[in-house]
């Protein structure tokens, strides 16, 4: 929207400048053209975006996850990420250096990283540097991705879930999570 006035407390915007905010036309007492908020919901839009492009928000979403993973190793003194075996990135369309969320089933541990590529057919799941500090080996593991999408993009989306045994190899492969009964 555009600034129309501001408050004697607000130090960040004038009348005239264009922004964004999370405020919400439907809400009691509002109305589509004019809107009371709260400067701290509100940033400037960018000047390089057109309104059409300013209103494109994306959304996060699950693009991938190894489920219930085996740790194989970890390892204090290597460089910080998390090793894992190529086929399961191949088979997630992780990519090396992309960063991922671990979530330690075992403990409850929850961190992010980036993954690195283990040998093809290793069964490796090795946390290193700091995360190592999260697991131990033997813990199960979720390991995540997720992908930053338009409305459009997300209406017809599907992730990439590789479910493995006890060893790191896969079992099965989906593109939808069962719903939880309850």
């Amino acid at each position: 929207g555009v600034v129309e006035a501001v408050g004697p407390e607000v130090t960040l915007f004038r009348p005239g400048d264009r922004v964004w905010y999370a405020g919400d036309i439907t809400r009691p007492g509002s109305n589509s053209s004019h809107q009371l908020i709260d400067s701290r919901i509100a940033a400037h839009k960018p000047r390089s975006l057109n309104w059409a492009e300013s209103a494109a928000m994306l959304l996060n979403l699950l693009k991938a996850k190894i489920h219930r993973a085996t740790v194989t190793h970890s390892e204090l003194n290597y460089e910080g990420s998390v090793a894992i075996d190529g086929l399961l990135l191949d088979a997630t369309g992780i990519r090396e250096f992309e960063q991922v969320h671990v979530w330690d089933v075992t403990n409850g541990s929850r961190f992010t990283t980036y993954a690195i590529r283990a040998d093809e057919g290793s069964g490796i799941i090795s946390l290193n540097g700091g995360a190592a500090r999260h697991v131990q080996v033997g813990d199960l593991v979720i390991i995540a991705a997720f992908a930053q999408l338009d409305a459009n993009e997300a209406a017809t989306f599907k992730p990439d879930l590789v479910y493995v045994d006890a060893g790191n190899r896969i079992t099965h492969t989906n593109h939808s999570i069962p719903k939880q009964a309850a």
